[in-house]
């Protein structure tokens, strides 16, 4: 039941970060966003939020420092950690996605690499 209680919690705080995130990128400039508070967030949280948003370091790895590449933010927000380190798929199949996407690239002649 803990398990699934912590779960149940962790999922929904990262569904109130993409949240807040989208929020963010609706808005083209930082002006326009602090203009447009979601109601939900105090403004100092959301001045803090829109910040570090806009930051190096939230648009890089944080162990590498380097930016991801569009398949490992994919599957970055498609796993979870699991207490020994190893990344374990949320969707019991992912394998169907990968080979299609695999063989979608293949067939158009692209590098995973050389996707910006």
């Amino acid at each position: 039941m803990q398990g699934f209680v912590i779960s149940n919690m962790q999922r929904l705080f990262r569904a109130w970060k993409v949240r807040l995130h989208t929020h963010y990128s609706r808005y083209d400039t930082d002006e326009d966003r602090l203009s447009h508070r979601p109601e939900d967030v105090q403004l100092e949280d959301w001045k803090y939020l829109v910040k570090y948003f806009g930051s190096e370091e939230f648009k890089r790895d944080p162990v590498s420092g380097e930016k991801d590449t569009p398949d490992k933010v994919w599957e970055i927000q498609h796993t979870h950690k699991k207490v020994s380190g190893e990344r374990e798929w949320l969707d019991p199949n992912p394998n169907k996605f990968m080979a299609s996407s695999n063989n979608l690239l293949l067939n158009n002649n692209v590098k995973r690499s050389s996707i910006p």
